[in-house]
């Protein structure tokens, strides 16, 4: 598929992106909404299971700014900067925990539970619909 001659199913890089299959949201080919979303800090490891999106130094759970694009994650409508906007983002923080296992959904550092606005979301709890970020009305569903 990447023209390197080797087999998808030997090659431990299938696209050529220079991110191994197993660290690659996108295995087969770039994400083609956000180019870049797949590595946000280039460090190898796919989004998706990086402990660090934005290379930091600091971790996802406890970086005020989990993307680095300057916005704290309370304010940012896209936290984890992967082109899905918090309100329709099934794991809002990029930590690859979907919204409803979650302990802190936005990531900002506050547990769901004492947290005004739980998905970052712009709206307080209590007048958001879908609280928990999980793509479901609350009072309809029950998630």
């Amino acid at each position: 598929m990447d023209g390197d001659e080797s087999e998808n199913g030997s090659d431990p890089d299938m696209d050529g992106d220079g991110v191994p299959n197993g660290n690659d949201s996108t295995p087969k080919g770039p994400n083609l909404h956000l180019p870049d979303a797949d590595d946000q800090d280039q460090d190898g490891e796919a989004d998706s299971v990086d402990s660090d999106i934005d290379g930091d130094g600091q971790a996802n759970g406890s970086d005020g700014d989990v993307d680095g694009d300057g916005i704290a994650n309370g304010q940012d409508g896209d936290v984890d900067g992967d082109g899905v906007l918090n309100g329709q983002d099934g794991d809002v923080d990029g930590d690859g925990a979907a919204n409803g296992a979650d302990t802190d959904i936005d990531g900002d550092g506050i547990p769901n539970g004492t947290d005004g606005d739980q998905d970052g979301d712009g709206f307080s709890n209590g007048a958001d619909a879908d609280a928990n970020g999980d793509g479901y009305n609350d009072q309809t569903y029950g998630h």
